[in-house]
């Protein structure tokens, strides 16, 4: 078995990120909101039964099928199943939603922060608190970060995978990336200059 490199990976989440975007804000446009806390538990279910069914029945997420990787089990890279499915999706989401609700209750409320400033911190936050999780995966021998470790899982290339695909999905990665940190960036500019702060 073949291990799946940390380019490929970042960018099988990346993919399943925006296409979980594009689900939670056709959810607030249905139901007529903005982040609101019926909304936002909406999309912690739809994100939970996204990543763990796919990964429970076909070992697979779309962005995963994309980039030609697969979730297997570490003992006999059979699938997961529903357990380790659930275990792989909830650790790194406890640490982004922990982040989120640092964020209300200590950031948000003050009064002496910019929207902007407020904005950033949440990010950074966000991204320190899941990038723990999978930090490990770039120098564990197995390439695993703690989220696979618990669910006692590993990602593989599938057969179809090569070096060609592989290097292309690097290339999708970092670009997805760019767009993933500058389009908010963008968008929140646009924002505070149409509405001021």
């Amino acid at each position: 078995m073949a291990l799946a490199s940390p380019g490929t990976r970042l960018t099988a989440r990346i993919a399943d990120l925006l296409i979980l975007a594009i689900v939670t804000a056709i959810l607030q446009r249905v139901l007529e909101s903005g982040l609101d806390s019926v909304a936002f538990a909406a999309g912690i279910v739809i994100a939970a039964a996204y990543e763990t069914a796919f990964i429970a029945i076909k070992g697979q997420t779309p962005g995963k099928m994309a980039t030609r990787i697969r979730i297997v089990r570490a003992s006999n890279g059979t699938i997961p199943g529903w357990g380790a499915s659930a275990a792989r999706w909830a650790l790194p989401s406890v640490a982004a939603y922990a982040s989120v609700l640092a964020w209300y209750v200590w950031v948000e409320p003050t009064a002496t922060t910019s929207i902007f400033l407020s904005a950033i911190l949440l990010i950074l936050l966000d991204h320190a608190s899941t990038g723990l999780v999978y930090a490990s995966l770039l120098w564990h021998k197995r390439r695993q970060g703690w989220h696979d470790m618990v669910a006692r899982t590993l990602v593989i290339n599938t057969p179809e995978q090569t070096a060609r695909s592989n290097r292309v999905a690097i290339g999708v990665g970092i670009a997805l990336v760019a767009l993933a940190v500058l389009l908010p960036i963008v968008l929140f500019i646009a924002l505070i200059s149409a509405f001021g702060p």
